[in-house]
């Protein structure tokens, strides 16, 4: 069965012709400068649909078209390429098929298949327009994230003004992962060659677990200002990350809606952080929120089935560790500082309010993670620690985002600290009577 292709050549004579081709729904242009003739190009047969000119194309599936092995881009199975990859975009996030900018597709044989697909967006008067340039030869998961990539700026700029809108890196890593790993590998093309049926299989999952066995996943922080990516393996962690993350959210109650209000309004704010609470705040109360969330889940898939568990005298002690705070202390003038530990009330007492707040959201990140590897018995007391420290952070960040209407704002600081090490107090009591239950005892 073919594919139909609205569009045209721009003619059937060599010399550097310019054949373009447009797709089914008529927001994707596929172009490129050939120097050989349509028919050479494999140009598709042309037929008339509904009385409207189209082309008919052959479907030749690429063995290697998710499996890392380059595909070859021709602008007629570009377009059917895009067509498919949008269509399961759609679904993913649950949108209609409402485009309003057109996406026009240059390849430039030019190119390295290594150099990174760039994507021009440019403000009209009334809309915008997305060029796309893309190298004749490239790795599918290139092709796939270019594509996803265009598809969410052109979605997120819909109700844009003068600027684009930000979109994340997760986001666009995140989908474009999740579409491939979990569809089918038909939806890229390529000619000449064909693809077994018992060969097509579902990555799924498994580079997720592939990559979390093999060291800690990321931070939400992490996730929102990347680094590391200047390497394959660091590049490739970091999409297995933010797939998961993408899922995750996907996965929540309604998690497709609030995801998708999410990409369709940020060209209505400066930072995505902002409209991303907006629309998940049935989930999330505040970033840190999301963070506890995220390392609570990417722990727990990473630890399921691992069947590690520290002993409570290890996970006692990465307690204690957790909750000392590090300290440069400069013990004489020309010296260089050592280092020192101070108590987390120490810190929230002394120290200004936003520099305790880090100190409190290290400690609760790292306690989330010794919390999946702690035995039950040592779980409720963590799960207190980390209560009182995200109380402490959300009251005081609260107050901060009301600035200068808070009445007494430092009389209000001050109180909120005093209750903080207040609870603090009273579960370093409770740790140290544990501490020779399952320390000293263990050490004898």
């Amino acid at each position: 069965m073919g594919v139909l292709l609205a569009g045209g050549a721009a003619g059937a004579q060599p010399a550097m012709r310019v054949y373009s081709v447009d797709s089914v729904s008529g927001q994707f242009t596929v172009r490129e400068r050939q120097g050989i003739s349509l028919r050479e190009a494999a140009a598709p047969r042309e037929t008339t649909v509904m009385g409207s000119p189209a082309f008919v194309l052959a479907p030749h599936l690429a063995t290697g078209a998710t499996n890392g092995a380059p595909v070859t881009l021709e602008p007629a199975l570009v377009a059917v390429s895009c067509e498919r990859i949008k269509e399961k975009f759609l679904a993913e996030l649950g949108l209609t098929d409402a485009w309003q900018s057109r996406i026009e597709l240059w390849i430039n044989p030019r190119l390295s298949p290594n150099d990174m697909p760039e994507l021009v967006a440019s403000r009209g008067r009334h809309s915008w327009s997305y060029q796309l340039e893309l190298p004749k030869t490239m790795p599918p998961e290139s092709l796939v994230r270019a594509i996803v990539g265009a598809l969410l700026v052109e979605a997120a700029n819909r109700h844009a003004g003068a600027q684009t809108a930000e979109i994340p890196l997760w986001l666009v890593e995140g989908i474009s992962a999740d579409l491939a790993a979990n569809n089918l590998p038909t939806f890229l093309l390529q000619p000449g060659m064909e693809m077994r049926g018992e060969r097509l299989t579902l990555e799924g999952a498994s580079n997720i677990r592939r990559q979390l066995r093999a060291r800690e996943p990321l931070t939400f922080q992490q996730l929102s200002w990347p680094e590391g990516l200047q390497t394959p393996e660091g590049k490739a962690f970091f999409r297995a990350c933010s797939q998961f993350f993408v899922e995750q959210l996907l996965a929540l109650k309604d998690g497709q809606a609030a995801l998708r209000n999410t990409l369709l309004h940020l060209g209505q704010k400066l930072n995505w952080q902002t409209v991303f609470l907006t629309e998940f705040h049935n989930d999330f109360a505040s970033l840190l929120a999301v963070e506890k969330w995220w390392t609570v889940t990417a722990i727990a898939f990473r630890e399921a089935n691992s069947g590690e568990m520290a002993s409570s005298s290890d996970v006692w002690r990465r307690l204690q560790l957790t909750l000392d705070v590090p300290v440069e202390v400069r013990l004489a003038s020309g010296r260089l500082p050592a280092e020192a530990c101070i108590t987390m009330q120490e810190a929230i007492t002394k120290w200004d309010v936003s520099e305790s707040q880090a100190a409190a959201r290290r400690a609760i990140l790292e306690m989330l993670t010794q919390r999946y590897r702690a035995t039950p018995d040592l779980q409720p007391l963590i799960d207190q620690y980390i209560t009182a420290l995200s109380g402490y952070v959300e009251e005081t960040q609260d107050l901060q985002r009301k600035g200068n209407s808070v009445r007494n704002a430092s009389g209000q600081f001050a109180v909120a600290k005093r209750a903080a090490c207040k609870r603090l107090d009273a579960l370093d009591a409770e740790r140290a009577r544990l501490r020779v239950k399952y320390v000293t005892k263990n050490t004898r």
